[in-house]
């Protein structure tokens, strides 16, 4: 009697065990396929996602293995040479091309639109010709090379005073041409 409880303990614990390896091993892919989504790391993320091809997979696979080989053998190369020469005592001044053209330097105008250009634009296409009409439209294409928080208000009241339709193109094109 003593024998046969032994043994259904020991079967227990068998099971027990077996059941939680089981369950540490779907936590351990779990986990892994979680680091691998939400990993910062390029290409890592599409090893573990579903829906992919397994050719995809592979790819990024070797992809993400050979630039870790390749980072690691850089690494182990640089402290081999740290191991030997811990200090620089020497300045880099092998210079090869002197020529470096410096960037260029743009200034821009005080006002961002010229107050002519605008208003003959306006007057001649916008308006039709019509003085009123300029004088209501002119004010609102020169408020938005300056539109911010700030003015939104006001460039907001003063599309309101025209009568011409706006849509995304015509501003678009406003904005190259009249300004």
């Amino acid at each position: 009697m003593e024998t046969i409880r032994q043994m259904r303990l020991e079967n227990l614990k068998r099971h027990d065990f077996a059941d939680n390896l089981i369950i540490f091993r779907r936590s351990i892919i779990y986990q892994t396929k979680e680091f691998f989504q939400n990993s910062t790391l390029h290409g890592v993320r599409y090893i573990a996602e579903t829906g992919r091809p397994t050719i995809e997979k592979f790819m990024w696979f070797c992809f993400t293995t050979i630039g870790t080989v390749t980072a690691l053998i850089i690494i182990m190369s640089l402290w081999e040479k740290f191991q030997t020469n811990p200090t620089i005592t020497g300045l880099d001044t092998d210079f090869h091309n002197q020529n470096v053209i410096f960037p260029t330097t743009v200034v821009c105008p005080v006002q961002a639109w010229d107050h002519n250009k605008t208003y003959n634009y306006v007057y001649n296409t916008l308006a039709n010709y019509e003085e009123s009409l300029t004088q209501r439209i002119v004010p609102f294409l020169e408020s938005l090379p300056n539109f911010n928080f700030e003015n939104i208000h006001k460039t907001v009241q003063l599309s309101l005073a025209m009568t011409v339709e706006i849509d995304e193109r015509t501003l678009r094109q406003w904005a190259f041409q009249a300004i």
